[in-house]
């Protein structure tokens, strides 16, 4: 007859068995459930490395200053702009931004905002976070040119200069400005412009943009005189397109000749603007031929179907914030472009 201790003895063993089986359903359960971490690719690449250009469309806060037109962007204006119209605008672009420069490192111009305050405003929704330079302009609206800066980018010097017209002093525009950036130990001279308006026709409107070329090929032929290392970038909304006589001026020197990277995306007949059913490819980013050694650059128009019009006469351009005084609620009426490199 089998002892007391025998029974508990044999008792213990079948719920020490239970015990592992249950121990052992439960691993197997977490191991189905766990979420898997996600593969890591060029996003946090310390490579990756790109060159943007995007027009912001009127980025106007809702202020009132009075050394600046902004009227036009004020509440109580025939645009009834307000702060619930300029934060949706905000998280628009950041949107925007977020989706086309995604990588650790890059370097983005901006045209057509009013002030500093603004791209701090922008800077706070982004995913990751730029650099922001930017000085004020002489431009009768207040708007402004600025460089945004993220990662491997370190800014080294900011230069800026007001365009001069001979045949129109008074006029006053947006500035140029240049950035004397170090990007993996090469120095770059990163100019940004937004060229005068098509505004009394192209023709009649070419030379002011043909005078501002030439200033701009001016002052980074000057730079690369006191910096012959350094590499030079243009980038801007130019009004004009890259077979246009402005960007011919802008490509030539006899220190660093540039390459208009978006001479083949012109010759395809797309662009960044679409006026009267027509791709113009007013959006350009530019290089010195030099920096095709230090790898390939691939440029695109960026466009995805959440930044266009869906629907009506106008499916297929940029969904824009106004349609003259209409709210549309969109991005931008201009598309951004972008230079990926590659090693």
């Amino acid at each position: 007859m089998p002892s007391v201790f025998s029974f508990a003895g044999e008792s213990m063993k079948k719920q020490l068995i239970v015990f592992v089986l249950i121990l052992g359903v439960l691993a197997l359960f977490q191991q189905s459930c766990r979420v898997k971490q996600p593969v890591s690719n060029s996003v946090k690449d310390p490579s990756s490395f790109s060159l943007a250009f995007y027009n912001l469309e009127n980025l106007f806060d809702t202020i009132d200053d009075p050394a600046i037109n902004d009227e036009e962007f004020l509440p109580g204006s025939k645009k009834e702009w307000n702060s619930e119209r300029y934060n949706h605008k905000l998280n628009r672009l950041a949107q925007v931004i977020d989706s086309l420069q995604p990588g650790s490192n890059g370097i983005l111009g901006v045209c057509e905002f009013e002030n500093e305050s603004v791209l701090s405003d922008l800077n706070k929704r982004l995913n990751g976070a730029y650099q922001i330079y930017t000085v004020p302009s002489p431009d009768a609206r207040g708007i402004d040119v600025g460089l945004l800066l993220k990662g491997n980018v370190e800014h080294l010097e900011l230069i800026h200069k007001s365009y001069v017209f001979i045949d129109e002093p008074d006029m006053r525009t947006r500035n140029l400005q240049i950035s004397r950036v170090n990007w993996n130990g090469n120095m770059l001279l990163v100019a940004v412009c937004h060229m005068p308006s098509r505004r009394g026709g192209q023709e009649a409107s070419a030379g002011k943009r043909i005078q501002v070329a030439q200033q701009v090929r001016g002052a980074l032929d000057s730079l690369l005189k006191v910096y012959p290392q350094a590499y030079s970038v243009v980038m801007g909304d130019m009004n004009d397109e890259p077979s246009d006589s402005s960007m011919q001026v802008l490509k030539a020197s006899s220190i660093q000749p540039m390459l208009n990277l978006m001479d083949g995306i012109h010759a395809a007949k797309e662009g960044s603007y679409l006026y009267k059913g027509k791709w113009d490819c007013l959006d350009q980013i530019l290089i010195g031929s030099a920096m095709n050694k230090l790898g390939s650059w691939t440029p695109l128009v960026y466009k995805r179907d959440w930044m266009l019009e869906q629907e009506g006469k106008y499916a297929g351009s940029p969904w824009r914030t106004f349609a003259g005084n209409k709210y549309l609620g969109g991005y931008s009426d201009h598309l951004p472009v972008i230079v990926t490199w590659k090693p």
